[in-house]
């Protein structure tokens, strides 16, 4: 009797630590409803329930085990002793996930998975989206719940187990069966998976009823083999449908460029969707700039994160939803790069970053993908001014990157410049207060830096002879409490402008493109192939005639056409966002182009 009314203690305050934690997480992120019921509270953790009844089994098969096992065979041994390691472990993993999951979902609108394993190899960038006085606050509320948490453990559990046959022991396989029934999720065909939490139209409620130690494990263990995801068709069937979308068409209907080999300076704007960019009074320097160039008014991200977004525009790559590319070391030197392209044509190509470069890996991609020449925080000896994420863009816009680029025009080599900015971010810290609204402000900044810096350039020789192009590396929630499956948030800028660029070039491009359309349309301008790009698209071929864009983020998978556009949720594979009800035509078109770029990405993995 003493070892199940102790493990009935330890499952139940599992459980209700885990059913704590939805309100508390719905009160953090209100935001993103339009308003909490009592109801709403009560549904989201009915709803929740299941997962909750699951991960609460799964961390008490342990304890079950021992407290039988000592029972059996000695009365000795101090179990709470033996158990406390092991208590404060699962304190510390639950309580850090509690707090990432609202923190991460306060900022962009989406639950933590494991996705966000790989920035736990640069713990100093962890917390660079948070203001000192915030990492103050996270780090002691993790310790006093982990704290408090290991030791209402260590208080339900007794020091001693009184002694037992081998008789009794036999409790212990009931026991272990209902714990297996809640690992599973009953006795029904499918088994706990995060479509049990689901039961709203309001994306916020189902992502609150979602136990995020659940989502955390359960997507660790989901996505292995790239070959083996997402297969809801023949192999043939997704390749029949698609490929001729990504067939190379090198032929340009509408010329942008007066020389085929121009210098190449690009600017990667951080987080910079078209909401700012297209705000005259936020960004009035490059709104400026758009009346001189080539605007792209339907251009948009492949995903949300910065190491998405640069791999997508510079190797030409549709993101993948499960996995960042540019942190799989053996992948980045199998993908194709405008940079390395562009070496073979006498080209010498340099990254600007005012951060960390080995944040996600980005070191080893540019490495890898042709890059001779990296700046970054560690070659800059001067004072400038910086944040958590590094220094800011005024050092990076500044006269030091333009006098470099410079040297290697008057060596005579063709230059490929890359600068990524890094001031438009959280936590929206910048030296300049123009607007109340921190977001604005940053952006007002960057944009202020921006235009400052290609002022400059056009007093240079350099300038006739230059192609610049801005664009973002994914767009951001402009609100508190925007849903991140907003179609809004991955439209982003993308402008052609420059002495390379010719006197009758169209003042606007409308026609829909995304990120990895980049390389395939530069290129395509400068008359080189690009066949070795498989999922980048020439946005000027004459048989570009059903343009289209692919967004893929954990919030869902977007496809934007001129038709519309559709969402399609992965995780619980579901349409939910139609655009004819009961129409199935367009989730069998989604499903089937996450499927061909799975299949591309697993060709590319293979080496084939």
């Amino acid at each position: 009797m003493q070892r199940l009314w102790f493990l009935i203690r330890l499952y139940v305050t599992f459980v209700a630590v885990f059913i704590i934690q939805k309100p508390c997480f719905m009160l953090f992120n209100h935001q993103f409803a339009e308003h909490l019921s009592l109801s709403d509270f009560i549904d989201v953790v009915w709803a929740g329930l299941p997962l909750d009844l699951s991960i609460s089994a799964y961390v008490t098969v342990l304890p079950l085990c021992l407290a039988f096992l000592l029972s059996l065979f000695s009365s000795r041994i101090n179990l709470r002793a033996l158990l406390t390691p092991y208590y404060a472990v699962v304190a510390l993993a639950v309580t850090l996930i509690f707090v990432a999951d609202m923190v991460i979902y306060h900022s962009i609108g989406v639950k933590i998975d494991a996705t966000e394993l790989m920035y736990l190899s640069n713990p100093k960038d962890i917390v660079a989206s948070l203001a000192p006085w915030q990492t103050v606050l996270a780090l002691v509320v993790v310790g006093g719940l982990t704290c408090g948490f290991t030791l209402a453990l260590c208080t339900i559990t007794p020091r001693r187990m009184q002694h037992y046959n081998a008789w009794s022991a036999l409790m212990a396989l009931p026991l272990l069966g209902l714990l297996f029934l809640a690992v599973r999720g009953g006795v029904s065909k499918s088994t706990a998976n995060i479509s049990y939490a689901y039961f709203s139209p309001v994306p916020f409620l189902n992502h609150s009823a979602v136990n995020p130690v659940f989502n955390m494990f359960h997507s660790i263990g989901k996505y292995q083999s790239l070959s083996d995801e997402f297969r809801f068709y023949a192999d043939d069937e997704s390749t029949d449908e698609w490929q001729s979308a990504f067939t190379p068409d090198t032929t340009v209907v509408q010329p942008l460029l007066r020389t085929t080999r121009p210098d190449i300076l690009l600017v990667i704007w951080e987080g910079c969707g078209s909401h700012f960019a297209d705000d005259s009074l936020v960004t009035p320097c490059f709104n400026r700039l758009k009346r001189h160039g080539t605007y792209f008014t339907q251009f948009y991200a492949n995903s949300y994160r910065t190491d998405r977004g640069v791999l997508s525009l510079l190797s030409g790559w549709q993101s993948l939803p499960t996995l960042s590319l540019m942190k799989r070391t053996d992948l980045c030197r199998r993908l194709p790069s405008i940079s390395q392209t562009l070496a073979g044509k006498g080209y010498t190509s340099t990254m600007y970053y005012g951060g960390d470069i080995d944040f996600t890996n980005m070191r080893c991609y540019l490495n890898e993908t042709g890059f001779a020449n990296i700046v970054s925080d560690e070659n800059i000896t001067a004072a400038a001014p910086a944040n958590a994420w590094g220094y800011h863009d005024e050092w990076l816009c500044g006269i030091d990157c333009i006098n470099g680029t410079n040297q290697k025009a008057q060596n005579g080599h063709r230059q490929m410049s890359v600068v990524l900015t890094l001031s438009s971010h959280e936590p929206w810290t910048v030296p300049m207060q123009k607007f109340s609204d921190e977001r604005a402000n940053s952006f007002a900044y960057t944009d202020r830096c921006i235009g400052e810096f290609i002022e400059k350039i056009k007093r240079t020789d350099r300038w006739n002879n230059l192609l610049v192009i801005i664009t973002a590396d994914h767009g951001i929630n402009w609100y508190e409490g925007q849903p991140a499956s907003d179609i809004h948030i991955p439209h982003i800028p993308m402008l052609w402008l420059g002495g390379a660029l010719r006197d009758d070039a169209p003042r606007t491009v409308d026609v829909i493109g995304s990120q990895s359309d980049l390389a395939a349309t530069l290129l395509a301008q400068m008359h080189l192939p690009f066949d070795n790009f498989p999922l980048s698209r020439n946005l000027f071929a004459s048989t570009y005639t059903a343009p289209f864009a692919f967004n893929a983020s954990k919030g869902g998978i977007h496809l934007i056409d001129t038709l519309g556009v559709s969402t399609y949720d992965h995780a619980t594979d579901r349409e939910t966002r139609t655009l004819v009800k009961g129409d199935t035509t367009r989730l069998h078109r989604t499903r089937s182009l996450l499927q061909y770029v799975y299949d591309v990405t697993a060709r590319m993995e293979r080496g084939k």
